[in-house]
């Protein structure tokens, strides 16, 4: 039996480090038990289950279904012990043909008999079920045997998957930030090459003193590239390294771009498929106008949602005559709006009013 054991339990673990892989690993698990289907629950929420993976059953369907229905008869679970179990010993054949959770979610995927396995691994609780039909028999003690010696195999990949899937989803949500951040960033490896672009970054071009080129980052000189690329290898070579910053020359433009190279390792920084990020380059054009945060300005000083527009457009630069042409309102109207904005805010003057809601910037573009 250990023989036969080996490939299934090598499957497993090949699919820990590649997520793909778990349906024919299911499978093999599936052979080694003479199953129809296998079925395995990893951890515990909310929804009571964390994660469903499955093999040779229409995976959306009987996910579908068992949603609905929530799970199986609670009293059923409660039987069930740390080990292999048939069906069969949790509740017999004429009552399961009566009951709601086989009549709404297993007989619509092809079961009947089961053989589970419930346990906890390092990653929290976790249940197998390998589903046989009815005409095929119900399983046996060397089915069991079987799964008992998988067991162990069987807790330490679940866990690592339930681990695996809480730091992508994590990497996940980091790089949908990152992305709706105002300011253009770059996740780079030690040689200088794009890991991560947001949307901010992608709008540059080469004439405002950075470009991609043959995959690395190219600054609109061969000096500043080189003043680029000794600050991503200096951050590189240490986490704890300082922030270096580079000023980066543009065509036609007096200011260059400010590129704030740091440590990745500082930001705590991980997101999917990357493959050794060291340096993140934050870059600010220096005439970008800060983007007021409206929402903050509206519930602090309780502006109305068209005092609050022309106030955060008087904040951004425009001239009163300019916001009534973009509000598509009165001269007289704006100044309206205006001096109800200055006894809310406690300003006196369209400068004063500007500088104060000016400092409230928004992070996200």
């Amino acid at each position: 039996m250990p023989g036969e054991l080996l490939p299934v339990v090598g499957r497993l673990y090949q699919a820990v480090a590649q997520p793909s892989d778990w349906p024919a690993a299911l499978a093999a698990v599936s052979d080694l038990l003479s199953s129809d289907h296998v079925l395995l629950w990893v951890g515990s929420g909310p929804t009571r289950r964390d994660m469903l993976l499955s093999a040779r059953v229409d995976h959306d369907e009987f996910a579908r279904r068992h949603v609905a229905f929530e799970t199986m008869r609670p009293e059923i679970e409660e039987l069930m012990p740390e080990g292999p179990v048939t069906r069969n010993m949790l509740i017999d054949d004429r009552d399961y043909e009566r009951d709601g959770h086989y009549n709404e979610v297993v007989r619509h995927v092809g079961g009947f008999h089961a053989l589970f396995a419930r346990g906890r691994g390092a990653g929290g609780p976790y249940k197998l079920a390998a589903c046989r039909r009815r005409s095929r028999g119900n399983f046996g003690r060397d089915d069991a045997a079987r799964l008992a010696l998988l067991m162990p195999h069987l807790a330490n990949a679940a866990a690592l998957r339930l681990r695996l899937g809480m730091v992508e989803a994590h990497a996940r949500a980091t790089a949908a930030v990152l992305d709706r951040l105002a300011e253009a960033i770059v996740l780079v490896d030690a040689a200088c090459r794009p890991l991560f672009v947001n949307r901010a970054a992608r709008a540059l071009d080469a004439d405002e003193g950075l470009d991609l080129d043959g995959g690395r980052l190219v600054a609109a000189t061969a000096a500043a590239t080189r003043r680029l690329r000794d600050a991503v290898q200096a951050v590189a070579a240490s986490p704890q390294a300082a922030a270096r910053r580079v000023l980066l020359g543009r065509a036609g433009e007096p200011l260059p771009l400010l590129a704030t190279v740091l440590p990745v390792a500082r930001l705590e920084i991980a997101l999917p498929g990357m493959r050794g990020p060291v340096a993140a380059i934050v870059i600010t054009r220096p005439e970008r106008p800060g983007i007021v945060d409206r929402e903050a300005i509206a519930e602090l000083f309780g502006l109305t949602p068209r005092e609050t527009d022309v106030a955060a457009l008087l904040a951004e630069g425009l001239v009163p005559e300019a916001i009534a042409a973009r509000l598509r309102l009165g001269r007289g109207t704006v100044a309206s709006h205006l001096k109800r904005a200055f006894l809310k805010t406690d300003t006196h003057a369209q400068v004063e009013l500007a500088a104060l809601v000016g400092r409230f910037v928004s992070a996200v573009g």
